[in-house]
């Protein structure tokens, strides 16, 4: 089983669709909550299958998992 933790970890500082291919190489999904500087209406549920991206310029500013 694929620590997604570390998959977040792994993805801050890279492209948006880079991060988007690692995340799905794990078999893992993946939602972006925040892009410039625009929020995105998302469920309040906590999946641990699932990385929570904020993008900023195409690039990941910050990924968690809820």
């Amino acid at each position: 089983m694929v620590n997604m933790f570390k998959v977040a970890k792994d993805v801050v500082g890279m492209e948006k669709q880079a991060a988007i291919d690692i995340i799905s190489s794990t078999d893992g999904t993946y939602r972006i909550v925040k892009e410039d500087g625009k929020e995105r209406v998302v469920t309040d549920d906590l999946r641990d299958d699932r990385v929570s991206m904020e993008i900023e310029n195409g690039i990941v500013t910050k990924a968690y998992i809820f």
